[in-house]
C-alpha cells in the first residue's frame, strides 16, 4: 500500500507546480503590463508638469528654500506658493482685470503664520538667469504673466514698505 502512494503523491506534486507556474507566469504578464501603463503615464505626467525653486524670506533672517517643487504646467506664483505652505489671502474680482483667471486677483497677506502689517507687507520676485538677478514683476502672482516656467526660481519675501522698490531676497 505504501507503495502506491508516491505514484499519486508525485502527481499531485506536479499539478501543483503546473498550476503554480501558470499563475505566476500570469502574474508576471499583469506586472509587465501594468508597468508600462505606469511608464506612459508617467511619461505624459512628467510633460505636464514643471519644476520650479522658490524661497520663502521671512524677513527676519529665516529663509526656506523649496527646490524642485512639482507644479502642474499652467500653474502661476501664487498656486505654487499655495501648494509649499499656508497662505492667508483676500480675493479682488473685477470684470475688466485682463489676465487674472477668472477675473479674479488674489492679494497675499500671510505665509505660514506671518501676515502682513502697517509697515511691511509680502512681495513676490522672480530671478531674471541673463540679468543675473532678481526682479520685482509689475503684477499679481496670479496674473497669466506670472505663470511659472521650467528651471523657473521664485521668491516670497516679506519687507518694509517705506522704501520702493524693496530690497531683494
Amino acid at each position: 500500500m505504501e507503495a502506491r502512494k508516491w505514484p499519486w503523491l508525485c502527481l499531485g506534486l506536479l499539478c501543483w507546480a503546473i498550476a503554480a507556474s501558470a499563475v505566476a507566469s500570469y502574474y508576471w504578464f499583469l506586472y509587465d503590463t501594468y508597468k508600462g501603463l505606469y511608464e506612459e503615464a508617467r511619461g505624459q505626467l512628467e510633460a505636464l508638469t514643471v519644476e520650479v525653486d522658490m524661497l520663502i524670506d521671512y524677513g527676519n533672517g529665516t529663509c526656506a528654500w523649496f527646490n524642485d517643487t512639482l507644479a502642474s504646467a499652467g500653474y502661476t506664483v501664487f498656486d505654487v506658493l499655495c501648494l509649499i505652505a499656508d497662505v492667508d489671502y483676500v480675493a479682488y474680482s473685477g470684470p475688466t482685470w485682463v489676465g487674472y483667471p477668472n477675473n479674479t486677483a488674489y492679494f497675499v497677506t500671510g505665509i505660514n503664520g506671518v501676515r502682513m502689517n502697517a509697515t511691511h507687507a509680502w512681495f513676490w520676485w522672480c530671478w531674471d538667469p541673463s540679468a543675473r538677478k532678481w526682479i520685482l514683476p509689475p503684477y499679481g502672482a496670479n496674473h497669466v504673466n506670472a505663470t511659472v516656467v521650467g528651471g523657473g526660481i521664485y521668491a516670497w519675501t516679506f519687507r518694509s514698505m517705506a522704501t520702493w522698490p524693496p530690497p531683494p531676497p
